[in-house]
């Protein structure tokens, strides 16, 4: 055989061409498929635990090498398969669709654990297992949470996977852990399909995952560019071309911004009707302008009355005063003069108070007009007819 062709026919190779056994079904898993073949291949594990499994693609392919490889593997998927905020909550369909699958192909060697991560811990001995995947909830606090409480579980020889480590929105935060295992141990990581974190926790790894932790820019470009084109082509193969539950998320999303446009379309509505009364109180604030100014006109009035009628006295008082038989007139006269005066002066200061006191605004909110204006204007009536000083 020929050197040039010897890497096309290794059977080494075999693993990644090998199809994805669970298909139809929605997963961002498919395109890491052809690579959990070829690491389950090389690793060789004798226990492996996938802590999240939804819909089982992830997990099927894991058991599939074990299958195909005949490998005294032990398996188990730990999962509630209720959902949570990043996978979505979902009913017993799921469940029961992947139970009857893995029955069906996996039973002797595969064992679907329903319940938290926490709760499966007592199950597996520490330094047992060989591989472990993580794909839970991707909050940074439980990803971390989920790594610390099950390495203690991990063999010398582990490799971890961390999915979505290249993945950044809804609060992921599996790519910060990954960065912070990066500077503990040798580690690789794709970057397709929402990103897939290689971890070799154990000291003792398998030579193939050492190498592949050490690749140099070059290789690891090409590494990451022939697993993302085999995962690419399975992805459009295996993915439904229609899921009723991605409908069903669409069409409540689209439900929840119908209502919050209508909310909105409430709220610009009342805020029209603001705009409306704000531009009728604009008006009877010009209006109490207009009449502040009316005021003030008559309090200028009044004024000159008074300076007039006080000249006028003078004149008269002075008449009087050269005249012998008139000092008893002057006196009751002044005494008069002194009771208008004070009662006119008190009067004027009152619509002086009122002018300077007048801010539109704030006057028109503390009070109603027309308990302002009425009895100004019946101040005024009094001033200007009833108690002017008498004649002679």
């Amino acid at each position: 055989m020929s050197d040039t062709l010897s890497p096309l026919m290794s059977a080494d190779l075999a693993p990644i061409f090998w199809p994805p056994s669970r298909t139809g079904v929605v997963s961002a898993w498919y395109g890491h498929v052809p690579f959990s073949h070829w690491l389950v291949a090389n690793v060789r594990p004798k226990v492996l635990v996938e802590l999240g499994t939804h819909n089982g693609v992830s997990y099927c392919s894991f058991c599939e090498a074990v299958a195909r490889m005949r490998l005294p593997t032990a398996c188990y998927a730990v999962d509630t398969w209720q959902g949570d905020e990043h996978a979505g909550f979902y009913g017993e369909e799921v469940y029961n669709d992947l139970a009857r699958f893995n029955s069906a192909r996996y039973a002797s060697f595969s064992e679907l654990l329903r319940s938290t991560f926490d709760e499966a811990l007592p199950y597996f001995a520490d330094n047992s297992i060989d591989l472990l995947h993580i794909d839970g909830l991707h909050t940074y606090e439980s990803v971390k949470h989920d790594f610390e409480s099950w390495l203690p579980k991990l063999s010398n020889r582990a490799v971890l996977l961390l999915h979505d480590t290249n993945g950044r929105e809804r609060n992921f935060g599996a790519w910060r852990l990954f960065l912070e295992l990066k500077q503990r141990y040798p580690a690789f990581e794709f970057l397709h399909s929402y990103g897939l974190g290689v971890v070799a926790v154990g000291a003792n790894a398998p030579d193939a995952v050492s190498a592949l932790c050490s690749l140099d820019e070059s290789s690891i470009n090409a590494v990451r560019e022939r697993f993302a084109m085999i995962g690419e082509c399975w992805a459009r193969e295996s993915t439904p071309t229609s899921d009723p539950g991605r409908i069903d998320e669409h069409t409540q999303s689209i439900k929840a911004l119908e209502e919050e446009i209508g909310s909105l379309r409430a709220e610009l509505a009342n805020l029209s009707g603001l705009d409306g009364a704000l531009t009728n109180e604009r008006v009877r604030a010009d209006n109490l302008e207009a009449q502040l100014s009316s005021i003030k006109a008559q309090v200028g009035s009044l004024n000159s009355e008074l300076v007039q009628l006080s000249s006028s006295l003078d004149s008269r008082l002075a008449g009087l005063l050269s005249k012998p038989g008139n000092w008893a007139r002057y006196d009751n006269a002044y005494h008069e003069w002194k009771k208008y005066r004070k009662k006119h002066v008190e009067r004027r200061e009152a619509l002086e108070k009122i002018a300077q006191m007048y801010n539109v605004r704030a006057f028109f909110l503390l009070y109603p007009l027309y308990k302002i204006i009425n009895p100004v204007r019946k101040l005024i009536k009094s001033l200007s007819g009833k108690d002017r000083h008498p004649q002679g």
